[in-house]
């Protein structure tokens, strides 16, 4: 189990162990299964039937362990997880407990089929875990069953006084169990991150067997107390933290060796900067254990812990005792004995606000901290580089942070002028094994996932995460590096290409589908599915099925998390479906919608979604307006109710986008065009030849008037004259 919160230090109280409180009343809701035979997981075909479906559904993982709300087991509690009494129905004595975790804590998924199969000893060991519906959540979230353990933590049966751990205690009761642990983790290129005094416990009740609690339930290292984690990765945000190696849970063994030992948390009454500084300066050993006094049992602590103490504890994680110099000195061999952890310090102080500093690592660390501050002081106080020629004597960097400032100057409105951005890249040159450190981001390269993850369950600072992609952030942290070139051209070429992802802000893409992307485990986002845990494809349907009976049915349903999640998870190529849902036309855009969900269901074998065909069914107006045929659009009309109660949404997509009925619609329309147009050359001719013949209607008119009237003339002509001849 990761660590709980511990109290004061005081022989009864839980000795400084502090470790951060998750809010259990404002979350959200997780799901996933994994598979029983490798660190790959798949899903249960049967889960996916009740997904959304809540009514009656009971606290069971995979129909077998019923996790019990009402018989909570508190003192097996993680931050990230409440644990509950669990009853295994094929054999109910068998002592269970399962951990409730939260909801919008991405979890390990990845590394609990692998735990389970493998059985590994020196931890508790996982039975399973799937996802369940939680009522006092209201919600599904991430079930996990382990075996309980008879005996209690380590460390709360030394704070009661009821276990003392000498010096020679520790190698065979401790070291040993905890080693094989760590050699099958290096073997599998894994590492435990959960390592603490306050996740120890006693597998039995005559307290000889010592196993790690669980650390699955959070993201590696999240649970920790920055005690346990080494400077650099102590220095992060605990979600940035980042998967780490085994050198860096040898680093949290030998803190937790340490205060088991002494019994409480030598930080106990240090803030955690002043804890960062105290570090930075002296090197993590003699911050932590340097000013100890060990009492009665000084001698013997000094000549069998201190050496091992301070290999496992070195701040250079290549100089750090690995596995391998561990087990020489189980062996009862001398190991190499690294020396002490490097601390840079200045011939003269640097002010800054006014404080006096001699170690640039820990003035690096204030910087980052007040960053407007930092900047004026950089761009402004020649006295800065001055000091870090002939303070540091350290040419390099001076002119490293000339270069910063020369080019802010000329890129002032451009980000390269910003303070976050400047300030970023001199921390990084003052020290560069510091974590990254952007805008309060402060990460592992490891940790991107971690950090875009919570920001995003956590609905905070999601947006900002994307400004580190596209300043090439990380990429200025890894330039600084001088070790393992080849695992660094690799993490730029992956920092680079989500970059490119990122430059895409169509559906599908954008920082959605870099979220995703790397964080393979990563439930769905989509508000439509707030109360489902959908890790897979085989849950997407059912899920939003469900939603359709509470959402807002106007609205399409789907977003940006919903289609960058299809676009990671299934694998299908679905490139034509994302071309019609990003056009502009809005019955392009239904029908892409449609298509894209009837592949899924199709593919995947999925039942009826009766909601959805539903929902979908009632947004088709546009789709089938763009049809040219009156009596089809009427024909459509008249049957997408009865194709909507079938709940196939391949059935209604080839009703309304039917090859054979656009083919047959085009024709039609073709041949109503042409026919329209025939019929109006008819009416042209018509009436091209009536004006014609009114034309020679009014010259014949006109002609006959001229006859008549000179008939006429003649006629009175001839009457005049033969009067007068009478």
């Amino acid at each position: 189990m990761a660590e709980q919160p511990l109290g004061k230090n005081e022989r009864t109280g839980n000795r400084g162990l502090t470790e951060p409180k998750q809010d259990w009343e404002s979350v959200e809701s997780v799901d996933s299964d994994a598979s029983n035979d490798d660190r790959n997981f798949v899903p249960l075909t049967s889960d996916s039937d009740s997904f959304g479906n809540f009514a009656n559904e009971e606290p069971i993982v995979r129909g077998r362990y019923f996790i019990d709300s009402t018989s909570p087991l508190s003192h097996l509690d993680s931050p990230t997880a409440r644990a509950y009494k669990v009853e295994d129905k094929k054999n109910p004595t068998r002592p269970l407990f399962g951990l409730i975790c939260l909801p919008d804590m991405p979890t390990q998924i990845n590394n609990m089929a692998y735990y389970k199969k493998s059985q590994i000893p020196g931890m508790l060991s996982i039975i399973d875990w799937a996802p369940i519906y939680w009522a006092p959540l209201n919600q599904r979230t991430m079930a996990v069953v382990y075996n309980q353990p008879y005996g209690n933590k380590i460390f709360d049966q030394i704070v009661a006084e009821k276990l003392t751990l000498s010096g020679y205690d520790i190698p065979n009761k401790i070291v040993k169990p905890l080693l094989l642990l760590l050699e099958e983790h290096e073997a599998n290129n894994l590492a435990y991150r959960a390592i603490s005094a306050r996740n120890l416990y006693f597998l039995d009740e005559k307290m000889n067997q010592v196993v790690l609690g669980e650390n699955v339930t959070a993201l590696p290292g999240f649970n920790h107390n920055s005690i346990f984690e080494p400077i650099e990765r102590a220095m992060c945000n605990p979600e940035g933290r980042g998967t780490g190696s085994v050198a860096d849970d040898i680093f949290s063994l030998g803190v937790t060796i340490g205060i088991l030992v002494i019994g409480y948390n030598p930080f106990e009454n240090v803030n955690e900067e002043d804890q960062i500084r105290k570090r930075l300066s002296q090197g993590s050993f003699n911050a932590i254990f340097g000013s100890i006094q060990f009492g009665n049992a000084a001698q013997e602590i000094t000549l069998t812990l201190v050496t091992p103490l301070r290999g496992m504890m070195h701040d250079d994680p290549l100089s750090r005792w690995s596995c391998e110099d561990i087990r020489i000195w189980l062996n009862g061999d001398r190991p190499t004995i690294a020396s002490a952890s490097k601390v840079s310090q200045a011939r003269s102080p640097f002010i800054f606000q006014n404080k006096t500093y001699l170690n640039p690592q820990v003035l690096a660390f204030d910087f980052s901290n007040n960053t407007k501050d930092a900047s004026r002081c950089i761009q402004n106080d020649e006295a800065f580089t001055l000091w870090l020629k002939r303070g540091l004597n350290n040419s390099d960097k001076a002119d490293a942070v000339d270069e910063v400032i020369q080019s802010a100057a000329f890129n002032k409105t451009s980000v390269q002028g910003s303070d976050d951005y400047i300030v970023t890249k001199v921390c990084g040159i003052l020290d560069p094994d510091a974590p990254i450190r952007f805008k309060g981001f402060n990460f592992m390269p490891d940790g991107f996932a971690g950090i875009l993850a919570i920001a995003a369950s956590r609905k905070n600072r999601f947006a900002l995460a994307s400004e580190i992609l596209t300043h090439d952030i990380p990429i200025l942290w890894l330039d600084l590096q001088d070790n393992e070139e080849s695992k660094i051209k690799t993490m730029k070429t992956r920092f680079l290409k989500l970059k490119k992802m990122l430059s895409n802000n169509k559906l599908g893409a954008g920082l959605e589908r870099v979220l995703y992307e790397i964080n393979p485990h990563l439930r769905c986002l989509s508000p439509y599915l707030s109360k489902d845990y959908v890790l897979l494809m085989q849950h997407f349907l059912p899920a939003l099925n469900a939603a359709g009976n509470y959402s807002d049915t106007q609205l399409k349903p789907m977003d940006r998390h919903i289609i960058a999640f299809i676009r990671t998870r299934f694998d299908f190529d679905i490139e034509l479906h994302l071309n019609a849902i990003n056009s502009h036309a809005e019955d392009k855009v239904i029908i892409g919608l449609l298509s894209l969900y009837a592949s899924i269901q199709w593919r995947l074998e999925q039942p009826e979604m009766l909601s959805l065909s539903s929902w979908i069914g009632g947004l088709l107006g546009p789709v089938i307006e763009s049809y040219r045929s009156f009596y089809t659009r009427e024909r459509i009309k008249k049957n997408i109710p009865q194709l909507v109660r079938l709940g196939s949404l391949p059935e209604l997509f080839d009703l309304v986008d039917n090859e054979a009925l656009r083919l047959k619609d085009k024709e039609e329309y073709f041949a109503a065009k042409i026919d329209w147009q025939s019929a109006q050359e008819e009416i042209n001719t018509i009436e091209d030849d009536s004006e014609e013949h009114a034309k020679k209607v009014e010259n014949n008119g006109k002609q006959s008037v001229v006859t008549v009237s000179i008939i006429l003339s003649l006629i009175f002509v001839t009457i005049l004259f033969t009067l007068k001849i009478l």
